[in-house]
């Protein structure tokens, strides 16, 4: 089941955002009702208790600008559950929180300084963003 989480008002006619159970934000090809054959439920269950303690550890550190812990977020809600990685545009990331390109560059460098993000850099294409858990 996907629950629409709001609308957002950077995009024309103001297109419905969904989250799924596990909050992820579903790809258009996610939407359909067809069962997934490999679908392992504890595992994404697992997924998802670890996202909720990184994106609470990002919220709680009082280091962050607020702006970086909204980019941090942006970030995590597309993680891929079966490969716990994420490969979202820079030009991505910054309609979806509606900051510029150079902050969201700003962001993705202070966060990975502070050893909560992994960035594999790719000189085609965009960068493969992982969650780290520092405090583990």
């Amino acid at each position: 089941m996907f629950t629409l989480i709001g609308t957002n008002p950077h995009v024309k006619g103001n297109f419905p955002i969904f989250v799924d159970q596990w909050g992820k934000i579903p790809y258009k090809r996610d939407m359909t009702n067809d069962e997934d054959d490999d679908f392992d439920g504890e595992s994404a269950k697992e997924f998802a208790k670890n996202r909720r303690e990184w994106i609470r550890h990002v919220m709680a550190d009082g280091d962050i600008l607020p702006t970086y812990r909204l980019i941090a977020i942006a970030i995590a809600l597309r993680v891929n559950y079966r490969t716990e990685k994420s490969w979202p545009s820079t030009k991505r990331i910054a309609e979806d929180t509606a900051t510029g390109l150079r902050t969201v560059i700003r962001a993705i460098k202070f966060l990975e300084d502070k050893k909560l993000l992994e960035v594999t850099h790719r000189k085609r294409g965009v960068n493969r963003y992982e969650m780290l858990y520092p405090w583990r």
